[in-house]
């Protein structure tokens, strides 16, 4: 697979450059589910990283946990059922999100794709989690579909790199339908869509987020969770037709972005400078209200970049603001 450009790519970086990674064994978790992340891509992305990679496929239960595997892959949505002849959801039971909050507190790191629907009945079990463990107050958005036309893109929220390094390109692909987050961080948020849908849904970026990471500085020993509500990414493929033979569209560079912050967390065990984004100011959205501002409807204000530590520990609230964000699809 391409991944090649993203390589040369980050020896140019400094984040990346001078650096020969050793192949180091890394156990891996994937959620068995409709909607699970594709586990060969998994495999080479994270070999191309630096890992030897033990991927597991199965479903969750009390052998996820630190001891066992150090990064776990997460998987909720919507699959048809023949026997109802229709969608239906396929989301953690209580006794599972329990298990995944469990295994990111022991310093487990999570992939979670988690994507609802209108007019259905949707899982909250990511956003619990990631609330409890992190002090936040995330809640679920509007569906944003371009109903087949408009921008098929989300888009990176902050002017560079974002936090943890996962935001290295402007725009990724996206299926063109997915869920949205309320209340995000602003030092967590990497991705958003467009500014509004062909149903005329309006969306702002800092209002609005399908892709965050929780906490925003990520550190050796303490869990982590990246949080999509697109069920289509990261780790999964898109088949696009532009003409009579079809062409397969992997994000490259956000799979390796999440395969080499896990090398540094795991292996290196040192993110500073990863981190080093969030200590300026100056790199979050200068279209979101200033550090003081609060929203109408919410209590929460914008992130200045403070690290946030699990419940068992300090907390150290990261302070932000719901969003709003708009999306299209091409």
């Amino acid at each position: 697979m391409p991944y090649t450009r993203y390589f040369l790519l980050s020896l140019l970086l400094s984040l990346f450059s001078c650096v020969v990674y050793a192949q180091s064994p890394v156990s891996i978790f994937i959620h068995n589910s409709p909607n699970q992340v594709d586990s060969s891509l998994v495999s080479e992305v994270y070999s191309q990283a630096g890992f030897s990679p033990d991927i597991t496929l199965s479903a969750i239960n009390t052998t996820l946990n630190i001891n066992n595997y150090k990064v776990a892959f997460i998987a909720e949505g919507y699959a048809y059922d023949n026997t109802i002849s229709d969608f239906a959801g396929v989301f953690l039971t209580e006794n599972e999100r329990q298990i995944v909050e469990n295994y990111v507190e022991a310093g487990g790191h999570v992939v979670w794709l988690s994507e609802n629907w209108e007019d259905y009945s949707n899982s909250t079990a990511p956003y619990q989690t990631v609330n409890t463990i992190f002090g936040t107050n995330i809640t679920e958005g509007p569906f944003f579909s371009n109903q087949g036309y408009g921008s098929n893109s989300i888009f990176r929220i902050h002017p560079s790199m974002d936090p943890a390094g996962l935001s290295l390109e402007e725009s990724v692909m996206a299926s063109g339908s997915y869920g949205t987050m309320l209340n995000v961080p602003n030092c967590s948020k990497l991705y958003t869509s467009d500014s509004f849908d062909p149903s005329e849904n309006t969306y702002d970026a800092c209002t609005h987020t399908v892709l965050a990471v929780f906490p925003s500085r990520p550190k050796p020993n303490d869990g982590s969770i990246i949080l999509s509500s697109e069920i289509g990414l990261p780790f999964q493929s898109f088949t696009l037709w532009g003409g009579m033979d079809p062409v397969t569209v992997y994000n490259e560079e956000l799979d390796s972005s999440i395969a080499l912050l896990h090398y540094k967390l795991i292996v290196e065990e040192n993110t500073n400078e990863l981190n080093d984004w969030s200590d300026l100011d100056t790199n979050i959205n200068p279209g979101c209200p200033p550090n003081v501002a609060r929203y109408i409807l919410s209590d929460t204000k914008v992130c200045t970049g403070d690290t946030i530590f699990l419940l068992m520990l300090l907390i150290m609230k990261c302070s932000f603001i719901p969003h709003k964000t708009q999306v299209m699809w091409n």
